[in-house]
């Protein structure tokens, strides 16, 4: 295989690059152009196969055809992603229709004023018949009943396709969960409570008992934005501060980014090396641990995609080979999309991966840079300031495309607010654990976790005041997103320039 790749006429690493990226450009263009016949994307696949045993003695045509077929495989993964309308043993063949079915919760989650449920249905009634079907249903229902993932539930009533709104493509966002149905308020009627034996259960039970005892530790807004960074729970987080941490580029921290997880990792690192366990030993048990946090959490994708991001950043600096962990980015991402295509529409898949792409490319020669201007600060303010404007600058294209709008004063809040996130994470995971003991020592300690939490808010809150805090760009979002992509094209051939002198 290695000589594969050096025949085509460049480095292994240069040759997986195009590959990965003629990848992702299948899928792409498989969700741009929309259905397709998918045995003739197979036929031209297997088509492509033979043509590569045949012409493999030639180097060009080799790396022309290996292209195209990693461009096929990716529209046809696409493709076959899709949902079949109009097979009858799938839920979303009856949208639009009054029923009755019998389905598994497999998540609850709890908002301010009403419950979301992610049902995976069993059976359906059919003219007096039970047929089994299919499919998830994102369903919204009152407060209460409080029901919980494991439950076996009925469902009756009118279930549709999900629709778009505010320019918003709701479907698909859906379609990241395989959802295409959706049920408002239906009538559910628990068939069976949670077994005994149900794993996600009893994770579910023991992660509720935490919030619930977290929640009667700490304050309020200062406990929902704990329960967002340390826990996943971002259902409960005020408007009003989700907003102002939107307008001041801080909404990165209400959620278990890759920044968490290489947080929580470093701490739990750091304590297993204390305990005298070898560095070595101590890195990858702390991954595993990692790994079992997110199972925690419920796993959602979002999490999924932080935690590897973030390991990948971690694995490479553990290994003093930051710069060349672009391909383990890359290819962390293809296998991301092969499991689930619609990840390339996801907003925060897009911006976590430009984000690490930043990190990883854009920070060795941004801290040269600082290093140069500033060599009067400290060595990790300018680690921090170098970190912080690599991934706006890679992300500041895909933020003016699908917000319309910058936030002008994020640099200087990320300044201020990053140091102490690592504090709150850590008093957010310290003050779960003590709660979960006794309330009394928790809410004590909750004082210490609200005073962190609150300097957060009151500088977000503060600079979203500031004029000019928030730049919108009405009507011209693809205009100005195209000039920002210019703009890092420009930064990326600066980089390499200086590479290419240093070598």
């Amino acid at each position: 295989m290695a000589g594969i790749f050096t025949a085509v006429g460049g480095s292994r690493r240069r040759i997986l690059k195009f590959l990965l990226g003629a990848l992702v450009t299948g899928v792409i263009a498989g969700g741009l152009i929309g259905p397709t016949n998918h045995f003739f994307i197979f036929c031209l696949i297997l088509v492509l196969g033979v043509s590569l045993v045949v012409c493999w003695r030639w180097v060009n045509c080799r790396l022309l055809l290996l292209v195209l077929f990693f461009l096929l495989v990716g529209f046809w993964r696409f493709a076959i992603s899709q949902p079949s309308l109009a097979d009858p043993n799938k839920i979303y063949y009856y949208n639009g229709q009054t029923v009755a079915l019998i389905a598994k919760i497999v998540s609850a989650e709890q908002r301010i004023n009403q419950q979301r449920l992610t049902l995976r249905t069993q059976s359906l009634m059919v003219a007096g018949q039970s047929r089994p079907v299919t499919g998830n249903i994102l369903v919204t229902s009152g407060l209460y009943p409080q029901y919980h993932a494991g439950q076996l539930v009925e469902l009756r009533g009118k279930i549709d396709h999900p629709l778009e709104y505010q320019g918003f493509n709701y479907p698909r966002y859906l379609a990241r969960f395989q959802i295409y149905s959706v049920s408002f308020y239906p009538q559910l009627k628990i068939r069976a409570p949670v077994s005994a034996d149900y794993g996600d259960g009893l994770i579910n039970d023991f992660r509720e008992r935490l919030i619930n005892r977290l929640n009667a530790s700490v304050p309020e807004p200062a406990v929902s934005v704990l329960l967002a960074m340390v826990w996943g729970q971002r259902t409960g987080v005020p408007p009003a501060i989700t907003t102002a941490f939107s307008q001041v580029g801080l909404s990165h921290i209400v959620a278990v980014s890759g920044m968490h997880i290489a947080v929580i990792l470093l701490i739990i690192n750091r304590l297993l090396i204390g305990f005298g366990l070898a560095r070595s030993k101590a890195f990858w048990l702390a991954i595993l641990m990692i790994v079992l946090y997110v199972l925690f959490i419920g796993a959602p994708a979002s999490a999924i995609r932080a935690a590897l991001m973030g390991l990948i950043v971690l694995l490479a600096a553990q290994t003093g080979r930051l710069a060349n962990s672009i391909n383990a980015l890359l290819l962390a991402g293809g296998l991301m999309l092969m499991v689930n295509p619609q990840f390339i529409f996801d907003v925060g898949f897009q911006l976590s991966f430009m984000a690490t792409i930043g990190i990883i490319y854009g920070y060795p020669y941004l801290h040269w840079r600082l290093r140069r201007l500033t060599g009067f600060l400290a060595g990790s303010i300018v680690d921090m300031l170098a970190v912080t404007l690599a991934a706006q600058i890679f992300t500041l294209p895909f933020i003016l495309w699908h917000f319309g709008g910058v936030s002008l004063v994020g640099l200087g809040v990320n300044i201020i607010v990053l140091p102490m996130v690592p504090l709150v994470i850590i008093l957010g995971l310290f003050n779960s654990l003590v709660s979960l003991l006794t309330v009394a020592l928790g809410r004590i300690i909750g004082i210490f976790s609200y005073l962190a939490f609150n300097y957060i808010i009151v500088v977000a809150q503060t600079a979203a005041q500031l004029p000019l805090a928030y730049l919108t760009i009405e009507g011209a979002n693809i205009l100005a997103a195209i000039l920002a992509s210019l703009g890092l094209a420009g930064f990326l051939l600066m980089i390499n320039r200086r590479r290419r002198y240093e070598n």
